[in-house]
Parts: C-alpha cells; sequence; structure tokens
C-alpha cells in the first residue's frame, strides 16, 4: 500500500500493470516484527531519536491478517501502546485498533474476495532468500509532495509463494549528507500454524467507528 514517512509518499508496485502471476494469499502465518525508522549521518550512524517498534504478525486459513506494533522506548518495550490494524477477510474491513484506547477505526472497504497482489516485470529488481523464504524485490518510488520530487528509495521483498511482505527497507538522501531511513521486517516466520482465531476479534467492548477512504480490489 502506499507508505508515508513525513514529507515523503512511497509507492511500491501495488498499482503496476498485474504481469507476475497470483500468489498463495491464504496460508496461514505467525511471525515476529520489527520496524526502525530515522535519521543518520556519517559522525551519527545509529539515530538516537529513532522510532522503534517491535509486534506480530498474524494470516489465518481465510486470508484474513494482524499486525500487531508495540513501540519501544529507551530500549523497553511499552505494551500498553500497542496499536494493530486487522484485515478482515471475511468482511473485507481494514481497522486500525488502540487497545490502550480500546477503540476500533474501520479505515477502508475492500473489495471481495481479497486477491493475491501481482506485479509489473518492470518493478522486479531480483530475488534472493529473505529469512528463510524466497523473496522477489521490488522497486519502492519515494514522492515528495511538497517538492515535486519522486525517485526510487528502496525496496519491497515479497514472499514469492506466500503473497506478503518479509522485509522493506528505504532510504533518502537529505541535505548535508544525512539520510532518512526506514526498515521494516518479518522473522522467526512460522509457516502453516493457523493463529488463535481471538487475533481477528475486535473486543465486544471497543468502541467501534468509520473512516473509509476508497482502496482498490485485494489490496492489504
Amino acid at each position: 500500500m502506499p507508505y508515508k514517512y513525513g514529507m515523503l509518499l512511497v509507492l511500491g508496485a501495488l498499482y503496476a500493470p498485474q504481469t507476475v502471476p497470483a500468489q498463495d494469499n491464504r496460508t496461514p502465518i505467525v511471525a515476529k516484527f520489527r520496524e526502525i525508522g530515522g535519521v543518520r549521518t556519517a559522525a551519527n550512524p545509529v539515530d538516537p531519536k529513532a522510532a522503534e517498534y517491535r509486534g506480530e504478525y498474524f494470516r489465518n486459513s481465510e486470508g484474513s491478517t494482524l499486525l500487531a506494533r508495540t513501540p519501544v522506548v529507551n530500549g523497553q518495550e511499552r505494551p500498553e501502546r500497542t496499536v494493530a490494524v486487522l484485515t478482515d477477510a471475511r468482511t473485507g474491513k481494514v481497522t486500525d485498533i488502540s487497545y490502550s484506547k480500546r477503540s476500533a477505526v474501520v479505515r477502508q472497504q475492500l473489495r471481495l474476495p481479497l486477491v493475491p497482489l501481482k506485479h509489473a516485470e518492470k518493478d522486479i529488481v531480483g530475488h534472493r532468500a529473505v529469512n528463510g523464504l524466497q523473496c522477489m524485490g521490488l522497486r519502492v518510488t519515494c514522492v515528495n509532495a511538497r517538492l515535486s520530487t519522486s525517485g526510487v528509495c528502496g525496496v519491497t521483498w515479497r514472499s514469492v509463494d506466500y503473497d506478503f511482505t518479509v522485509k522493506m527497507e528505504i532510504s533518502q538522501p537529505l541535505a548535508g549528507g544525512a539520510e532518512r531511513f526506514h526498515v521494516t521486517e518479518m522473522y522467526d516466520i512460522q509457516i502453516g500454524q493457523e493463529p488463535d482465531a481471538a487475533k481477528f476479534e475486535i473486543p465486544s467492548d471497543f468502541a467501534v467507528s468509520y473512516n473509509l477512504v476508497r482502496a482498490p480490489a485485494g489490496v492489504k
């Protein structure tokens, strides 16, 4: 899906002509997740203010997914601030969940059935194993709406067999030799393990609201 980072809008190959054969988007998956993003320089290759998250990813045999993200502050996870994104393959609803606020906001209504993503051959930059899975690399384009500029700024590594993103690496040059970076990654990936069905249910006492935007069929 389109990815925003500050003033950057990152467009993968999701809206390109669909030419690569369909993949499997219903095999159950359980994985751990990590994410980090910030600004680094040659003098300070590790950004002390980098935003870091850890979490888990689940997909069931219906094709529903849940990605839960917990912020890391000073090296410690803050579970009370965990948020999640639930994509329900039965209803097509994409919902942002805040466990601390006990709320859920439905932000997209996808067309059903959800279908595996397909990608244009021109956007594939290579193939390699990533965390035990054979992946295709898809070029990522960053668009700076303020400066009206765009360019390739990274690679998304998607599983060839199981239709999900295993890793995304983005870097964008800044003034003075600095670089904005953002990395997300799935690891400890278990294929074929059916997650607990309760993972895909919004708690009955959560307040549910709607802030819908349009989305192409099957995007998740």
